[in-house]
């Protein structure tokens, strides 16, 4: 496995450090951001948040190995995702079509079977927060 260089700090000139970028292919993340002008605080704490971002880019999330420019995964760990959710997927296809069978068995039950649909949907919108 190759080591991988330390995340490198990006400083103001007067040394305070607002993120960091990745010590093999040096790219600086960005990710959370603050609602107005950060405090020095706030500042320190994303930079904190970036340096995660930074000392995991070009790492295999699954297994560890260190290669310039994985993001997530590398291909060996991709190839074996597809496999496992390709084997997964008849499963996955017979749940939800048994899911979907139970929720047209309910919509016949109706009195009125599209507005029974409508209600679902404005159901599902509701609990998600999306109104």
């Amino acid at each position: 496995m190759t080591e991988k260089p330390p995340s490198l700090p990006l400083t103001t000139p007067d040394g305070e450090v607002l993120s960091y970028a990745c010590g093999l292919c040096r790219s600086v993340r960005i990710g959370a951001e603050s609602m107005g002008p950060p405090d020095a605080e706030e500042r320190a704490e994303l930079a904190e948040y970036r340096r995660s971002d930074a000392d995991r880019c070009c790492t295999c999330r699954e297994c560890g190995v260190v290669a310039l420019g994985i993001s997530m995964e590398c291909d060996a760990c991709g190839v074996k995702r597809r496999a496992r959710l390709e084997a997964e997927q008849p499963a996955r296809a017979a749940r939800a079509a048994e899911e979907e069978s139970v929720r047209e068995a309910a919509r016949a039950k109706a009195l009125d079977r599209d507005a029974a649909v409508l209600l679902a949907m404005r159901m599902c919108r509701w609990r998600s927060g999306w109104r």
